[in-house]
Protein backbone atom coordinates (compact mmCIF):
# COMPACT_ATOMS: atom_id res chain seq x y z
CA UNK A 1 0.00 0.00 0.00
CA UNK A 2 1.34 3.26 -1.12
CA UNK A 3 1.70 5.90 1.23
CA UNK A 4 2.65 9.53 0.86
CA UNK A 5 3.93 11.38 3.72
CA UNK A 6 2.49 14.48 4.80
CA UNK A 7 5.05 16.75 6.75
CA UNK A 8 3.09 19.23 9.15
CA UNK A 9 5.34 22.37 9.56
CA UNK A 10 5.45 22.68 13.71
CA UNK A 11 4.57 27.08 12.21
CA UNK A 12 1.20 25.23 11.43
CA UNK A 13 0.17 22.69 13.88
CA UNK A 14 -1.77 23.52 17.07
CA UNK A 15 -2.80 20.98 19.18
CA UNK A 16 -5.35 21.61 21.05
CA UNK A 17 -4.59 20.58 24.98
CA UNK A 18 -7.54 22.04 26.38
CA UNK A 19 -8.21 20.32 29.81
CA UNK A 20 -4.57 18.60 29.29
CA UNK A 21 -3.24 20.98 32.16
CA UNK A 22 -2.22 19.04 35.42
CA UNK A 23 -4.37 20.79 37.68
CA UNK A 24 -7.49 20.15 35.31
CA UNK A 25 -7.74 16.71 35.77
CA UNK A 26 -7.77 14.17 38.13
CA UNK A 27 -5.31 11.68 38.84
CA UNK A 28 -5.86 9.31 41.92
CA UNK A 29 -2.78 8.90 43.73
CA UNK A 30 -0.92 8.61 40.17
CA UNK A 31 2.63 9.45 42.16
CA UNK A 32 1.90 5.38 43.63
CA UNK A 33 0.88 4.10 40.30
CA UNK A 34 3.26 3.06 37.00
CA UNK A 35 2.37 5.38 34.29
CA UNK A 36 -0.18 4.59 31.17
CA UNK A 37 0.46 5.35 27.65
CA UNK A 38 -1.15 4.43 24.66
CA UNK A 39 0.23 5.35 20.85
CA UNK A 40 -1.61 5.60 17.29
CA UNK A 41 -0.51 6.25 13.86
CA UNK A 42 -2.62 9.00 12.22
CA UNK A 43 -3.71 8.82 8.46
CA UNK A 44 -5.41 10.66 6.32
CA UNK A 45 -7.06 9.51 3.38
CA UNK A 46 -7.38 11.15 0.18
CA UNK A 47 -10.41 12.38 -1.73
CA UNK A 48 -8.69 13.59 -4.62
CA UNK A 49 -6.20 11.60 -6.69
CA UNK A 50 -4.68 14.36 -8.81
CA UNK A 51 -2.62 17.45 -8.48
CA UNK A 52 -5.40 19.69 -7.41
CA UNK A 53 -5.73 18.57 -4.43
CA UNK A 54 -5.09 21.17 -1.70
CA UNK A 55 -3.33 19.31 0.54
CA UNK A 56 -3.36 22.54 3.34
CA UNK A 57 -7.10 22.29 3.76
CA UNK A 58 -8.22 18.46 3.10
CA UNK A 59 -5.08 16.99 4.91
CA UNK A 60 -3.80 18.87 7.20
CA UNK A 61 -4.58 18.82 11.15
CA UNK A 62 -3.98 21.83 13.07
CA UNK A 63 -5.30 21.71 16.31
CA UNK A 64 -6.16 17.90 18.20
CA UNK A 65 -8.32 16.87 20.66
CA UNK A 66 -9.04 13.51 22.39
CA UNK A 67 -11.49 12.64 24.72
CA UNK A 68 -12.17 9.21 26.34
CA UNK A 69 -14.84 7.62 27.03
CA UNK A 70 -15.08 4.80 29.85
CA UNK A 71 -17.99 2.03 30.33
CA UNK A 72 -19.98 2.45 33.47
CA UNK A 73 -21.81 -0.07 35.43
CA UNK A 74 -24.73 0.06 33.18
CA UNK A 75 -22.61 -0.71 30.35
CA UNK A 76 -22.86 2.72 28.63
CA UNK A 77 -19.56 4.58 27.32
CA UNK A 78 -19.50 8.03 29.26
CA UNK A 79 -17.16 11.02 28.84
CA UNK A 80 -14.43 10.34 31.36
CA UNK A 81 -11.12 12.69 30.89
CA UNK A 82 -8.89 14.23 28.39
CA UNK A 83 -5.59 12.52 27.88
CA UNK A 84 -2.63 14.84 27.93
CA UNK A 85 -0.67 14.50 24.54
CA UNK A 86 3.00 13.94 25.28
CA UNK A 87 4.16 13.27 21.78
CA UNK A 88 3.42 13.67 17.92
CA UNK A 89 6.15 12.77 15.78
CA UNK A 90 6.68 11.03 12.60
CA UNK A 91 2.59 10.94 12.58
CA UNK A 92 2.69 8.91 15.92
CA UNK A 93 0.09 10.34 18.43
CA UNK A 94 1.42 9.29 22.24
CA UNK A 95 -0.83 9.99 25.36
CA UNK A 96 -0.72 9.75 28.57
CA UNK A 97 -3.97 8.33 30.01
CA UNK A 98 -5.58 7.36 33.47
CA UNK A 99 -3.73 4.52 35.37
CA UNK A 100 -6.64 3.24 36.25
CA UNK A 101 -8.23 -0.50 35.05
CA UNK A 102 -11.07 1.01 32.53
CA UNK A 103 -12.76 -0.48 29.19
CA UNK A 104 -12.57 2.58 26.89
CA UNK A 105 -13.09 3.77 23.49
CA UNK A 106 -10.85 7.01 22.12
CA UNK A 107 -11.96 9.90 20.28
CA UNK A 108 -10.16 11.84 18.17
CA UNK A 109 -11.64 15.35 17.16
CA UNK A 110 -9.23 17.48 14.73
CA UNK A 111 -9.76 21.09 13.29
CA UNK A 112 -12.65 22.40 15.44
CA UNK A 113 -13.02 25.48 17.58
CA UNK A 114 -13.44 23.53 21.16
CA UNK A 115 -11.77 26.26 23.15
CA UNK A 116 -15.44 26.50 25.27
CA UNK A 117 -14.56 22.40 26.19
CA UNK A 118 -11.63 22.89 28.42
CA UNK A 119 -11.04 20.04 31.85
CA UNK A 120 -12.69 22.96 33.93
CA UNK A 121 -15.88 23.14 31.40
CA UNK A 122 -16.43 18.89 31.44
CA UNK A 123 -15.57 18.22 35.27
CA UNK A 124 -18.39 20.98 36.22
CA UNK A 125 -21.20 20.25 33.49
CA UNK A 126 -21.45 23.88 32.78
CA UNK A 127 -20.92 23.63 28.39
CA UNK A 128 -20.92 21.70 25.71
CA UNK A 129 -20.12 17.75 27.34
CA UNK A 130 -19.99 17.25 30.73
CA UNK A 131 -18.18 13.99 32.60
CA UNK A 132 -20.57 11.25 32.89
CA UNK A 133 -22.48 12.00 29.62
CA UNK A 134 -23.16 9.21 27.01
CA UNK A 135 -21.05 8.61 24.12
CA UNK A 136 -23.83 9.38 21.69
CA UNK A 137 -25.37 12.15 23.84
CA UNK A 138 -21.68 13.91 23.52
CA UNK A 139 -21.41 13.42 19.82
CA UNK A 140 -24.98 14.60 19.07
CA UNK A 141 -24.14 18.06 20.38
CA UNK A 142 -20.34 19.07 18.66
CA UNK A 143 -21.52 20.85 15.49
CA UNK A 144 -19.67 23.05 13.23
CA UNK A 145 -20.36 26.76 11.20
CA UNK A 146 -20.55 26.41 7.54
CA UNK A 147 -21.45 30.36 7.08
CA UNK A 148 -22.14 31.41 3.54
CA UNK A 149 -19.11 32.44 3.52
CA UNK A 150 -17.36 29.49 4.25
CA UNK A 151 -19.70 27.98 1.54
CA UNK A 152 -18.60 30.85 -1.24
CA UNK A 153 -14.88 30.47 -0.73
CA UNK A 154 -14.73 26.91 0.24
CA UNK A 155 -12.36 26.04 3.23
CA UNK A 156 -9.25 27.73 1.96
CA UNK A 157 -7.15 29.15 4.87
CA UNK A 158 -8.69 26.84 7.04
CA UNK A 159 -8.38 22.71 7.85
CA UNK A 160 -11.58 20.84 7.23
CA UNK A 161 -12.51 19.43 10.45
CA UNK A 162 -11.91 15.64 11.27
CA UNK A 163 -12.60 13.08 13.45
CA UNK A 164 -11.93 9.58 14.54
CA UNK A 165 -13.62 7.35 16.92
CA UNK A 166 -12.71 3.67 18.31
CA UNK A 167 -15.15 1.02 16.77
CA UNK A 168 -14.55 -1.59 19.50
CA UNK A 169 -13.41 -0.95 23.47
CA UNK A 170 -10.13 -1.55 24.24
CA UNK A 171 -9.13 -2.20 28.17
CA UNK A 172 -6.07 -0.47 29.97
CA UNK A 173 -4.42 -1.79 32.56
CA UNK A 174 -2.56 0.32 34.76
CA UNK A 175 1.55 0.36 33.81
CA UNK A 176 1.03 -0.38 29.83
CA UNK A 177 2.09 1.34 27.34
CA UNK A 178 -0.21 -0.18 23.97
CA UNK A 179 0.53 0.76 20.28
CA UNK A 180 -3.05 0.80 19.23
CA UNK A 181 -2.16 0.92 14.98
CA UNK A 182 -3.21 3.38 12.19
CA UNK A 183 -6.83 5.00 12.64
CA UNK A 184 -7.90 6.98 9.64
CA UNK A 185 -9.30 10.49 10.26
CA UNK A 186 -12.38 11.59 7.80
CA UNK A 187 -13.84 14.79 6.61
CA UNK A 188 -17.02 15.79 8.36
CA UNK A 189 -17.84 17.47 5.13
CA UNK A 190 -18.30 16.30 1.41
CA UNK A 191 -16.26 18.13 -1.56
CA UNK A 192 -18.03 18.99 -5.23
CA UNK A 193 -15.75 18.57 -8.25
CA UNK A 194 -17.46 20.27 -11.46
CA UNK A 195 -16.00 19.55 -14.72
CA UNK A 196 -17.93 20.72 -18.50
CA UNK A 197 -16.70 18.86 -21.37
CA UNK A 198 -19.85 20.17 -23.52
CA UNK A 199 -18.09 21.50 -26.96
CA UNK A 200 -21.59 23.93 -27.14
CA UNK A 201 -21.50 25.38 -23.89
CA UNK A 202 -19.14 27.65 -21.69
CA UNK A 203 -19.34 27.60 -18.06
CA UNK A 204 -19.32 30.46 -16.14
CA UNK A 205 -20.83 30.80 -12.46
CA UNK A 206 -21.95 27.87 -9.77
CA UNK A 207 -24.05 28.48 -7.14
CA UNK A 208 -25.17 26.04 -3.59
CA UNK A 209 -29.59 26.03 -2.71
CA UNK A 210 -30.21 24.49 0.38
CA UNK A 211 -27.09 23.92 2.11
CA UNK A 212 -26.89 23.11 5.27
CA UNK A 213 -25.77 26.19 7.64
CA UNK A 214 -24.37 23.64 9.60
CA UNK A 215 -22.84 20.01 10.05
CA UNK A 216 -22.66 17.70 13.19
CA UNK A 217 -18.86 17.16 13.58
CA UNK A 218 -18.52 13.97 15.13
CA UNK A 219 -21.26 11.17 14.24
CA UNK A 220 -22.13 8.45 16.19
CA UNK A 221 -19.67 5.86 14.94
CA UNK A 222 -22.10 3.03 14.50
CA UNK A 223 -24.76 4.43 13.04
CA UNK A 224 -22.74 5.89 10.10
CA UNK A 225 -19.73 3.75 9.30
CA UNK A 226 -19.36 0.99 6.70
CA UNK A 227 -16.06 -0.84 7.44
CA UNK A 228 -14.62 -2.72 4.47
CA UNK A 229 -13.52 -6.33 5.75
CA UNK A 230 -11.53 -9.05 4.62
CA UNK A 231 -8.74 -6.72 3.91
CA UNK A 232 -9.71 -4.03 2.65
CA UNK A 233 -9.12 -2.30 5.95
CA UNK A 234 -10.86 0.68 5.03
CA UNK A 235 -13.72 2.89 6.36
CA UNK A 236 -16.02 4.65 4.58
CA UNK A 237 -19.20 6.93 5.39
CA UNK A 238 -22.40 5.17 4.30
CA UNK A 239 -24.99 7.43 5.26
CA UNK A 240 -25.68 11.50 7.15
CA UNK A 241 -25.88 12.16 10.35
CA UNK A 242 -27.22 15.89 10.73
CA UNK A 243 -27.70 17.99 13.73
CA UNK A 244 -31.17 17.70 15.14
CA UNK A 245 -32.22 21.44 14.20
CA UNK A 246 -30.79 21.63 10.46
CA UNK A 247 -31.56 25.35 9.60
CA UNK A 248 -30.77 25.82 5.70
CA UNK A 249 -29.14 28.44 2.93
CA UNK A 250 -30.77 29.71 0.30
CA UNK A 251 -28.78 30.32 -3.32
CA UNK A 252 -25.15 31.08 -2.48
CA UNK A 253 -23.04 31.97 -5.10
CA UNK A 254 -19.66 30.22 -4.88
CA UNK A 255 -16.44 31.53 -5.50
CA UNK A 256 -15.87 29.02 -8.50
CA UNK A 257 -13.51 30.37 -10.90
CA UNK A 258 -13.31 28.85 -13.92
CA UNK A 259 -9.92 27.47 -15.99
CA UNK A 260 -10.03 25.75 -18.87
CA UNK A 261 -7.83 22.37 -18.64
CA UNK A 262 -6.82 19.72 -21.38
CA UNK A 263 -9.99 17.85 -19.49
CA UNK A 264 -12.09 20.39 -20.41
CA UNK A 265 -13.51 23.53 -18.29
CA UNK A 266 -13.20 22.79 -14.17
CA UNK A 267 -14.37 24.87 -11.09
CA UNK A 268 -10.75 26.01 -9.90
CA UNK A 269 -11.82 25.60 -6.30
CA UNK A 270 -14.02 22.54 -5.33
CA UNK A 271 -17.50 23.25 -3.46
CA UNK A 272 -17.25 21.65 -0.34
CA UNK A 273 -20.81 20.60 1.91
CA UNK A 274 -21.98 19.66 4.77
CA UNK A 275 -24.11 16.03 4.73
CA UNK A 276 -28.07 16.27 3.82
CA UNK A 277 -30.47 13.48 3.70
CA UNK A 278 -32.02 12.93 0.38
CA UNK A 279 -35.04 14.45 0.59
CA UNK A 280 -38.43 11.81 0.58
CA UNK A 281 -41.87 13.93 -0.08
CA UNK A 282 -43.85 13.03 -3.07
CA UNK A 283 -46.76 14.35 -4.44
CA UNK A 284 -50.62 13.34 -4.31
CA UNK A 285 -49.93 10.63 -6.80
CA UNK A 286 -46.83 9.17 -5.25
CA UNK A 287 -44.38 10.20 -7.61
CA UNK A 288 -40.77 12.23 -6.31
CA UNK A 289 -41.41 15.94 -7.20
CA UNK A 290 -38.89 16.89 -9.98
CA UNK A 291 -36.87 20.12 -8.92
CA UNK A 292 -37.61 18.86 -5.75
CA UNK A 293 -37.65 22.34 -3.37
CA UNK A 294 -35.96 20.45 -0.57
CA UNK A 295 -32.90 18.74 -2.06
CA UNK A 296 -29.60 20.67 -1.43
CA UNK A 297 -28.38 21.15 -5.70
CA UNK A 298 -25.95 23.28 -7.50
CA UNK A 299 -27.25 25.72 -9.94
CA UNK A 300 -25.08 26.85 -13.12
CA UNK A 301 -24.74 29.43 -15.36
CA UNK A 302 -23.22 29.82 -18.51
CA UNK A 303 -23.37 30.79 -21.75
CA UNK A 304 -25.06 28.39 -24.74
CA UNK A 305 -24.16 27.70 -28.42
CA UNK A 306 -21.66 30.95 -29.07
CA UNK A 307 -24.32 33.77 -27.21
CA UNK A 308 -23.24 36.12 -24.82
CA UNK A 309 -26.09 36.09 -22.61
CA UNK A 310 -25.69 33.78 -19.27
CA UNK A 311 -28.54 31.28 -18.94
CA UNK A 312 -28.72 29.02 -15.94
CA UNK A 313 -29.91 25.10 -14.71
CA UNK A 314 -30.36 23.07 -12.16
CA UNK A 315 -27.95 19.83 -11.26
CA UNK A 316 -29.12 17.56 -8.94
CA UNK A 317 -27.23 15.75 -7.25
CA UNK A 318 -27.34 12.05 -8.14
CA UNK A 319 -24.93 9.14 -8.50
CA UNK A 320 -24.35 6.13 -10.85
CA UNK A 321 -25.18 6.67 -14.27
CA UNK A 322 -25.22 8.69 -17.25
CA UNK A 323 -28.38 10.71 -17.29
CA UNK A 324 -30.71 12.33 -20.28
CA UNK A 325 -31.36 15.47 -17.50
CA UNK A 326 -29.48 16.27 -14.39
CA UNK A 327 -32.58 17.16 -12.83
CA UNK A 328 -33.30 13.93 -11.75
CA UNK A 329 -35.55 12.94 -8.85
CA UNK A 330 -33.48 9.88 -8.19
CA UNK A 331 -32.00 11.73 -5.36
CA UNK A 332 -29.27 10.87 -3.46
CA UNK A 333 -28.32 11.81 0.30
CA UNK A 334 -25.00 14.10 0.59
CA UNK A 335 -21.95 12.46 2.35
CA UNK A 336 -19.36 13.32 4.72
CA UNK A 337 -15.95 12.29 2.84
CA UNK A 338 -16.96 11.52 -0.35
CA UNK A 339 -15.99 13.53 -3.28
CA UNK A 340 -18.95 13.79 -6.02
CA UNK A 341 -17.50 14.18 -9.66
CA UNK A 342 -20.05 16.40 -11.90
CA UNK A 343 -18.88 16.14 -15.57
CA UNK A 344 -21.74 18.36 -17.91
CA UNK A 345 -20.90 16.28 -21.37
CA UNK A 346 -23.90 17.94 -23.51
CA UNK A 347 -26.41 20.57 -23.49
CA UNK A 348 -28.91 21.38 -25.66
CA UNK A 349 -30.73 24.76 -24.99
CA UNK A 350 -30.42 27.78 -23.46
CA UNK A 351 -31.78 27.74 -19.24
CA UNK A 352 -33.66 29.96 -16.92
CA UNK A 353 -33.00 33.85 -17.49
CA UNK A 354 -31.78 33.58 -13.29
CA UNK A 355 -30.78 31.35 -10.89
CA UNK A 356 -34.03 31.37 -8.76
CA UNK A 357 -35.86 30.65 -11.96
CA UNK A 358 -33.91 27.26 -12.90
CA UNK A 359 -34.75 26.35 -9.29
CA UNK A 360 -37.88 25.24 -10.79
CA UNK A 361 -36.97 24.39 -14.18
CA UNK A 362 -35.89 20.93 -15.31
CA UNK A 363 -32.50 21.21 -17.12
CA UNK A 364 -31.74 20.41 -20.54
CA UNK A 365 -28.12 19.22 -20.10
CA UNK A 366 -26.98 15.75 -19.65
CA UNK A 367 -23.85 14.65 -17.45
CA UNK A 368 -22.52 12.03 -15.18
CA UNK A 369 -22.31 12.34 -11.51
CA UNK A 370 -20.40 10.11 -9.34
CA UNK A 371 -19.72 9.37 -5.73
CA UNK A 372 -15.71 8.45 -5.16
CA UNK A 373 -15.01 7.29 -1.55
CA UNK A 374 -11.22 6.09 -1.69
CA UNK A 375 -9.78 4.14 1.41
CA UNK A 376 -6.96 3.94 2.76
CA UNK A 377 -4.33 2.47 -0.26
CA UNK A 378 -4.25 6.41 -1.09
CA UNK A 379 -4.13 7.36 2.46
CA UNK A 380 -1.54 9.84 3.87
CA UNK A 381 0.12 9.29 6.75
CA UNK A 382 0.28 12.96 9.17
CA UNK A 383 3.46 13.79 10.49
Amino acid sequence: MRRLSLYISIVFVFLSLSGCKKDSMVYEDIGRKAETFMELALCVNSMEPDTRMAEAEETSIERLTVLVFEKNAQGEFVFAYIPEIVGWIDGMLRLKMNSEEADIRVALLANLDLSQIDGEVFQNDTKVIGIGENIKTAFDEITFDCGEQILKDGWQNRAIPMWWLMEKSVRMEPGTDMFYGSVWMLRAISKVNLLNIADEFELCEAYVYNCHKQGKAVPFLNNVYTYYLEGKNGPVADKPSLPADVQKHGLVCIDASVSNTSAGQEIANAIYLPEAIAPTKKDKSGRMYPCHPDATCLVIGGKYDGSDRITYYRIDITTGATTSTMTSTDYTDIVRNTRYDITITEVRSEGAGNPEEALGNRTDIGGIIEAWQKGPETGMIVE
